[in-house]
């Protein structure tokens, strides 16, 4: 693998810990029950995430192509985006959503990210 495939997967491995800092952040204010500008900027920053996630895994699935676990665990990111999705269409302007966010996006994107990491690390230059 060159040297510019590895920065890659570790720029994406990057993004993988700073989203979950983003949602421990989230997790705390709901925890407190206190939601402020900066909880919705940082709810804003992880759907970014999620955006740049859908943009890069296609060029990381062709990367690792040979490796098909890791493959399929990159690709079913598709099941966070459609909780995503039905968190959306559940919350139109509803107090709920940050609940829904803690309690449904959170853990699938964890559990997502977890099984990501398990499969990336050994690519991981330490």
């Amino acid at each position: 693998m060159t040297e510019e495939s590895l920065s890659f997967i570790q720029q994406f491995y990057d993004l993988l810990l700073t989203v979950e800092e983003g949602f421990e952040f989230v997790g705390h204010a709901y925890n407190e029950e206190v939601s402020t500008p900066v909880t919705d900027r940082i709810l804003l920053d992880i759907v970014s995430s999620f955006e740049q996630f859908t943009l890069s895994l296609p060029p990381l699935i062709d990367l690792m192509q040979e490796d098909e676990q890791t493959v399929d665990v990159l690709s079913s990111f598709t099941e966070v985006l459609e909780l995503i999705v039905d968190i959306d269409v559940q919350t139109k302007g509803e107090e709920n959503r940050l609940s829904l966010i803690y309690h449904q996006l959170y853990p699938a994107y964890m559990t997502w990210k977890q099984q990501v990491e398990l499969n990336l690390r050994p690519y991981i230059v330490q």
